[in-house]
């Protein structure tokens, strides 16, 4: 069954949302207004991709270039950031690219035999750009300060201290690991 760009362009329209269609590379390109991501240029709107594999029986929509991290005092704070975005969210998965240090974002997942309905894609459309938003501050603090936080008042108090304590775990954990010998598992007796 799957899914086609044809299908993917008819929701696009249907809710008023630009694109263009990128032969070449056999992709959609559409975007959306943010709230609080910010370009690199200062523009509030995110870029994204739509992209069709495996005959349209694999899925993804993806934020490309969001942030660029290389080299820098900062990278574990990002990972250890971006990771626990992830965590929360469930939805969307962040990805980075060690060649050059692009950090995208993505919601990937295999339809085979499925298809995606409007609704679906709606859901994913709508939740990178929510998430990313969302997130982008703590993102961006952790690039600038090497402190990850993503404390949040609306969520209890308990939840806010294991996450504390999931990060005081791994400082825990990198630092040993810095000692422990050549190949030894961290945390693990033998």
């Amino acid at each position: 069954m799957a899914v086609t760009y044809e299908e993917i362009k008819k929701y696009l329209g249907e809710e008023g949302i630009k694109y263009s269609w990128d032969e070449d590379r056999s992709i959609i390109l559409t975007g959306s207004a943010t709230a609080n991501y910010a370009k690199g240029d200062g523009g509030k709107a995110l870029t994204l991709i739509v992209r069709l594999e495996e005959d349209g029986e694999y899925f993804k929509l993806m934020a490309p270039n969001l942030y660029s991290y290389k080299d820098g005092p900062n990278k574990l704070a990002l990972m250890q950031t971006l990771l626990m975005v992830c965590w929360k969210t469930k939805l969307i998965e962040y990805e980075y690219d060690d060649s050059d240090g692009e950090v995208r974002c993505i919601i990937e997942f295999p339809l085979e035999d499925g298809t995606v309905t409007k609704r679906q894609f709606l859901r994913c459309f709508r939740g990178i750009v929510q998430l990313v938003d969302e997130y982008d501050a703590e993102i961006r603090t952790a690039m600038a300060t090497g402190r990850p936080d993503l404390s949040d008042p609306k969520v209890p108090a308990p939840m806010n201290a294991m996450f504390s304590e999931f990060m005081r775990l791994l400082a825990e954990a990198t630092r040993e690991s810095g000692n422990a010998a050549a190949g030894a598992d961290v945390g693990l007796e033998e």
